[in-house]
């Protein structure tokens, strides 16, 4: 016998399905969000945090940790993100409770973790402007080495350059509202 796998499809239909089954109230976005993660909690991170978040931080943005957060509380925080930064991972997956027509989203990620699945689902949901900042090779720096990257007790953090962060979110915060933008090229905002 022979069994093929299929996926099952998760265009904007499937996800507007399953928002709806949250009977959320509507929410009119304005804060300004870095979805971080708890490095005591989860082995990914970045090794120059501080000077991200005192960037970020420079642009209005609130640091959170979802992990900290009830579902609700977490439901409520992404209904009420307009920007958001976060570092990749399953976190990303609950952009499909933000305001479609108003969401902004820049996604950091190691250069050697490329996954597509938070581009995609935002692609589908029709967000505005969608951009991925590589940080550095998570896997590339040996523990003997002396610099910032730690390697131990199952942390591996990798570095994200700031003025190439800080240039996405700049762009992040200009977009047009007309028009939605995925890396380097702009689309007529079309649902």
């Amino acid at each position: 016998k022979l069994y093929r796998p299929k996926a099952l499809y998760f265009g904007k239909e499937s996800w507007n399905f399953t928002r709806n089954l949250y009977n959320l109230n509507k929410v009119s976005p304005s804060r300004r969000v870095f979805l971080s993660r708890d490095k005591k909690r989860y082995t990914r991170g970045l090794s120059n945090e501080i000077e991200v978040i005192n960037m970020l931080h420079l642009h209005g943005f609130e640091v959170v940790y979802a992990e900290h957060l009830s579902v609700d509380e977490q439901v409520k925080l992404f209904q009420e993100t307009e920007y958001l930064v976060a570092l990749t991972g399953m976190g990303l997956i609950q952009q499909f409770f933000m305001c479609y027509e108003k969401a902004h989203i820049i996604e950091i990620i190691p250069v050697n973790r490329l996954m597509p699945e938070y581009y995609c689902q935002a692609y589908s949901l029709g967000i505005k402007y969608y951009d991925v900042v590589l940080g550095e090779d998570i896997d590339g720096v040996p523990i003997s080495s002396g610099n910032n990257h730690k390697r131990h007790d199952g942390l591996k953090e990798y570095e994200v350059k700031i003025s190439k962060l800080e240039s996405a979110v700049l762009k992040m915060l200009k977009a047009p509202s007309d028009k939605k933008t995925y890396g380097n090229f702009s689309a007529p905002f079309v649902d």
